[in-house]
């Protein structure tokens, strides 16, 4: 068994500061931030923002979730991200992705990389850091989450967005659990904002193909959302594509960034970036450089 080396002390570690936090992030104003989508067992990936971090002297690091499954090396990849929150976890924000869950791990391979590498003894460790991870983060205005907006009647037309306070006491409550095994109205929020996608050819809300219980936000949805919060924008994840996508609620998504490029805090007003950082499907790799004059996008 090829365990690596203190992956229990790390766990053991992050659990503990994790114990001491909410299940969402206080909004933060900062000068600059580094942004890193799915990483997915790519553990050069997270290093790579680590690094950027450390090159930039930026004030934090965001890591929006899905370390692990699909990449070969989840175990090292969620080592890497742990050390990194446990050295300073008032900079660097870890956030929970649709992927931190045992239940998804069973199908899209980090358990049998577990009981591969570490035996089946830290799954409960695994299974209480998922549980304790946070959901959300307000970084200078913008919502920075896995998924994105959550809704109550998720139909076809208007209905009145959540309100962060309604969010953050749902949160409250499913703290220390899986939500995807839960079916009641707060559980579902937490899987909504895990698990919803952008559309921008869509007012409001529609099933997604991801299955039941999970949604489609249209731009009316998201700019309502804004609106009623007082933010900015989306930042998000969770969706594969070519480093980074820029939905916006005039219908339209703009892709094909490349290194160096940089979304405007203009453009990105009202709008939906997604940003993608593993290497599992063989495109750009993403990472956001977010300052005061809006994001740099690495691709890698």
């Amino acid at each position: 068994m090829n365990t690596p080396v203190n992956f229990k002390a790390v766990l053991d570690d992050a659990i503990s500061k994790l114990e001491t936090m909410k299940p969402y992030y206080e909004p933060i104003n900062v000068d600059s931030a580094i942004i890193v989508g799915d990483t997915h067992g790519f553990p050069e990936i997270s290093m790579k923002a680590i690094q950027l971090y450390n090159e930039y002297s930026a004030d934090i690091l965001v890591f929006l979730g899905d370390y692990v499954d699909r990449g070969p090396l989840g175990v090292e990849n969620l080592k890497t991200v742990l050390e990194a929150f446990i050295s300073n976890p008032n900079r660097v924000l870890i956030l929970r992705g649709n992927h931190e869950s045992l239940y998804m791990n069973q199908n899209y391979g980090f358990y049998g990389e577990v009981l591969d590498k570490l035996g089946s003894g830290l799954l409960n460790d695994i299974d209480r850091l998922y549980n304790l991870l946070p959901y959300i983060a307000i970084v200078n205005g913008y919502l920075l989450v896995h998924g994105g907006v959550p809704c109550s009647r998720c139909k076809p037309s208007f209905e009145p967005p959540l309100k962060l306070s309604d969010i953050q006491e749902a949160l409250e409550n499913v703290r220390g659990r899986d939500p995807l095994m839960e079916e009641d109205e707060r559980s579902s929020i937490a899987t909504q904002l895990l698990w919803n996608d952008p559309n921008a050819s869509i007012d409001w809300f529609s099933p997604s193909i991801r299955g039941p219980g999970i949604y489609y936000y249209g731009r009316k949805a998201w700019t309502s959302f804004l609106e009623a919060n007082r933010l900015k924008g989306i930042i998000r994840a969770h969706e594969v594509v070519d480093a980074v996508a820029l939905s916006r609620n005039n219908g339209t998504v703009k892709t094909g960034f490349k290194e160096g490029d940089v979304i405007s805090h203009d453009e990105a007003k009202n709008s939906v970036i997604t940003v993608f950082s593993s290497k599992y499907h063989g495109m750009g790799a993403g990472i956001l450089y977010m300052t005061r004059d809006g994001f740099k996008i690495h691709v890698y």
